[in-house]
């Protein structure tokens, strides 16, 4: 790494990463070159006027930032990083900056053992047929030395630093209770950078993390373009991708060679209303996406023959909205309340459908609740659990904060209230006869602290992330009856961690045509790419380390072709 920092850069990381603000506006530190007239796209290679020529293009600055590091570090001259908007880092610096990696050396360290033959066992058992051995044996294989790398390399650590989401998500074959969740530490390239003085904030981010990564970057001279967005990719008469026409905010059209591959890490579809409409089976009202992930990566593969892979799924997460329900995607914190389990799985609070009937085990994993919500009501031709209810009662407020509430014991004015079950039922619109049943005979078991419809407080998952240990009026740390009057209620959504689906790739991120064959030049990863755990997810930090190891095999494999 280079070692002269100029000093206006360090002290301003100083400053952002004290704060821990970590994303940072094109504004304040200029990556965008001026504007300049592109030439007419070309449709032959050999016809294009090129404005930039580079040899590693990578397309979006989330995970995939680490291909460009990687290119680097395999003798890459020059690597340009373009973003469609004025932020590095995108979905993933949002993140708390977990990433699934087995077998790492973390655990090692810790004395923890794992072992290729369960992780690859309980990847292909939670991806349920949507990813591939070689995808699956190639992300076990490479994951562990893509931390060591970023650790010897660049000097970005690893530390396992939420023990409570660090254990895988399902307790499946394979399955390890603790040490896969792991979090990136910048200790080591903040002190480098800033100085030994720098201090580690009490709670570190991937804002944080990312914004050292960029330094990374420019100091190894990578070119970072922001407000520039893929549009359209340049073939050869061989096939083979050579280019990408790009267009900036300020409407200037770019067409950027790369010679050795382009990376596409654009995200997810969320806030494409078309591609929503046309892929997903089950809609989703809020999204925790960055707004600029519009499936451009997908569409772009998709015009030159690219083969799909998992476009009808979701990694979900579920939400309530206390303005009511409106057109289009929103991701507005005054629209959406996201709730992982922190509000329907802690005791005294149930979630039912509009029949009053539970539609699964409330203090489980967000991703796994979600699919709960892809119930098919035949007789009335439409979906069952969507809006489902959020229904708690006044016991539980003197526990927990409700959604929105700042204290406990706050009632946001946006809940419903009533004084019984059955009044609470006709203001939501549940079937009064079927809520009142169903809670009864949730009660009796509350009480004995078993739930024998969906095991509510036997997994690891549940006693470690939503339990209430303090309470010794409790059977099962996760249950408590719903008896006590005013109750309170909502109705509840799916929303999205990110759309599933993209283009299809293999064990070195290269993304396959529909007859399966490599497009040369031409790689993926993150949410625009099939995942390694297709569909699934595997625990904290999955979309986070598909998308890091993905992209370091492809920067590695560009370069090496």
């Amino acid at each position: 790494m280079d070692k002269n920092i100029e000093v206006g850069r360090r002290d301003f990381l100083r400053g952002s990463l004290a704060v821990g603000a970590g994303l940072v506006s094109v504004g304040m530190l200029a990556g965008c070159s001026p504007k300049e007239k592109a030439a007419p796209a070309a449709a032959s290679g050999s016809s294009i006027n090129w404005d930039k020529e580079v040899e590693f293009l990578v397309v979006g600055a989330g995970g995939s930032v680490w291909g460009a590091l990687a290119a680097i570090d395999k003798g890459a001259t020059s690597v340009m990083i373009i973003e469609k908007s004025d932020l590095f880092g995108g979905t993933t610096a949002l993140s708390e900056g977990i990433t699934w990696i087995p077998m790492n050396y973390v655990m090692e360290q810790d004395g923890l053992e794992d072992n290729r033959e369960d992780a690859i066992k309980y990847i292909k058992t939670v991806s349920q047929g949507g990813s591939t051995d070689e995808l699956i044996e190639s992300y076990v294989d490479n994951a562990p030395e893509f931390i060591k790398w970023t650790r010897d390399t660049y000097n970005f650590g690893w530390e396992r630093y939420y023990d409570w989401i660090n254990q895988d998500y399902y307790q499946v074959d394979g399955y390890r209770g603790r040490g896969r969740a792991i979090n990136i530490d910048a200790t080591g390239a903040a002190k480098e950078i800033l100085g030994e003085d720098w201090v580690k904030p009490e709670k570190p981010s991937n804002g944080q993390a990312y914004e050292l990564i960029r330094y990374v970057c420019e100091q190894n001279n990578v070119e970072i373009l922001f407000g520039t967005e893929g549009k359209r990719l340049y073939r050869d008469e061989s096939g083979a991708v050579i280019g990408l026409l790009a267009a900036q905010t300020d409407g200037t059209e770019l067409n950027i060679k790369a010679s050795k591959g382009i990376l596409l890490g654009t995200g997810g579809f969320d806030f494409n209303d078309d591609m929503r409409r046309e892929f997903l089976r089950t809609p989703f009202f809020a999204s925790r996406h960055v707004t600029t992930n519009t499936g451009d990566g997908q569409r772009m593969g998709m015009a030159i023959g690219a083969g799909l892979a998992n476009m009808a799924a979701v990694y979900g997460q579920c939400c309530m909205l206390p303005q009511g329900e409106y057109e289009g995607m929103q991701r507005d914190a005054a629209w959406t309340i996201t709730d992982s389990y922190q509000f329907r799985g802690k005791p005294g609070a149930v979630v039912v459908n509009r029949y009053g009937k539970r539609i699964g085990n409330e203090s489980t994993v967000y991703a796994n609740f979600q699919r709960c919500m892809e119930g098919w009501d035949s007789p009335n031709f439409k979906l069952l659990n969507i809006p489902a209810y959020f229904i708690c009662d006044s016991e539980y407020t003197k526990h927990y904060k409700l959604p929105s509430a700042t204290e406990i014991g706050e009632i946001p004015d946006w809940l419903v209230v009533a004084d019984t079950l059955e009044d609470l039922a006709t203001k939501l619109e549940i079937d009064p006869a079927g809520l009142t049943a169903e809670i009864t005979e949730f009660n009796a078991n509350a009480a004995n602290g078993v739930d024998p419809k969906f095991h509510r407080g036997e997994f690891s998952h549940d006693q470690h992330s939503v339990a209430d240990m303090t309470r010794d009026d409790l059977t099962n740390k996760c249950l408590a009856p719903l008896a006590t009057p005013p109750f309170y209620g909502t109705r509840y959504y799916p929303a999205s961690l990110g759309t599933a689906g993209g283009l299809k790739i293999n064990g070195k991120a290269q993304v396959l045509d529909v007859e399966g064959t490599a497009i040369p030049g031409l790689y993926a990863c993150g949410c625009c790419a099939s995942s390694p755990f297709g569909a699934g997810y595997v625990g904290g930090g999955a979309c986070v380390g598909s998308s890091s190891v993905m992209a370091w095999l492809a920067g590695r494999d560009a370069m090496e072709a």
